[in-house]
């Protein structure tokens, strides 16, 4: 709750795509991934589907296939794909789109090989799944888009996301650790958080929350276990029930407050109450190991190697995309006035039946 959230929009797309993974997991009673080369081919769409919504240097872009695309990302979080129909994301989501087509013409076969087989997989999971599975039918049926053109979405996305993290270079990963050396340094410490207002459901103002944050400090210092304290007074229930204890991580996952007094309060003290965006925290730091690059572990590695890779995808779509681009011509939603219009226009009309009313009144009379 309280640690470092991620800034990168590829790195969400990553989390995403395995969420959506997940959720069919679930769906299908068991499965894994899969595989192709990326483009939704036009299929059981809603009316004709077939204008020209973008062109860039190279290729097209239909509505059909558009809708295919936005309806793959809505198997993930529905949430995701209900932004698509915001005008400004949905320009926005239309440029990755032809931003991944691109990039996915750099790809090597030989990732394209072995995403491939993790698109088998996907596809066969996702077949699996829609047997069942209503909710799914439900997100697939509008745009028409079926198991086949799902994997290749799939391939198109995790391809490109591939080869861009295989083509990162030991220097880069050198790099981007000596952007922030001392973040890497693990630290182990015991917390109590104190939540104000909105987290953790607590109606504390901050003033009272900072109080309670004092008392629980006050009571550390003369003598009363962490144990007992953080079931008492900690809102954090990653550390509540284990005394406050984080053991060993790095300093750059937390939020940068938090950060700062792992690295810089005094071993072993317990410091007055640091304030963070999510309430006030007690913190004790028990230890801490710097790292250096040569040793950093296979698992931070990894995510050194996907944060540069990401920035080289996200840097591309900014930079290099809209010259790209020759033309984005999207559907425009209709103006307030034209639903009004088209509501009056449904709206039945009722005046014949007034007037066929009066007459049976007037002769019920005579």
């Amino acid at each position: 709750m309280w640690h470092n959230k991620s800034k990168s929009t590829w790195r969400s797309l990553v989390l995403l795509i395995a969420a959506m993974l997940v959720v069919m997991t679930v769906a299908a009673g068991c499965g894994k991934k899969n595989e192709t080369n990326g483009e939704g081919n036009k299929g059981a769409g809603q009316g004709d589907k077939s204008a020209v919504i973008a062109t860039y240097k190279g290729g097209q872009v239909t509505e059909a296939e558009f809708d295919k695309y936005a309806s793959f990302f809505s198997l993930m979080n529905p949430q995701y794909g209900m932004l698509v129909s915001i005008p400004q994301y949905k320009e926005q989501f239309l440029k990755e789109f032809i931003g991944y087509r691109l990039l996915s013409d750099k790809v090597s076969d030989k990732v394209k090989e072995e995403v491939g087989k993790q698109a088998d997989e996907f596809e066969k999971q996702l077949t699996e799944a829609l047997k069942t599975n209503e909710e799914l039918k439900k997100i697939l049926e509008p745009s028409g888009l079926t198991e086949k053109e799902a994997r290749d979405f799939y391939v198109l996305v995790f391809s490109v996301m591939k080869n861009a993290e295989e083509s990162v270079t030991d220097a880069q990963i050198k790099t981007e650790f000596e952007k922030d050396p001392e973040g890497f340094t693990k630290v182990q410490v015991r917390h109590i958080l104190v939540a104000f207002e909105k987290e953790d459901k607590t109606e504390r103002t901050d003033e009272e929350a900072k109080k309670r944050a004092n008392e629980a400090k006050d009571k550390l210092k003369g003598g009363t276990s962490w144990d007992e304290i953080a079931k008492e007074y900690s809102d954090d229930p990653g550390s509540k029930e284990k005394g406050g204890l984080y053991e060993l991580k790095e300093a750059k996952t937390y939020v940068p407050e938090f950060k700062d007094a792992s690295l810089k309060q005094p071993l072993d003290e317990i410091g007055e109450p640091v304030k963070t965006e999510y309430g006030y925290h007690v913190i004790k730091v028990e230890k801490r190991e710097a790292q250096s690059v040569d040793k950093l572990s296979e698992e931070t590695k990894a995510a050194l190697k996907q944060q540069v890779s990401n920035e080289s995808i996200s840097k591309f779509m900014s930079d290099e995309l809209p010259g790209l681009i020759e033309k984005i011509d999207l559907p425009q939603p209709p103006s307030d006035e034209e639903k009004d219009g088209n509501a009056k226009d449904q709206a039945p009309d009722n005046s014949g039946k007034e007037n066929k009313d009066d007459a049976a009144k007037n002769n019920s009379s005579k």
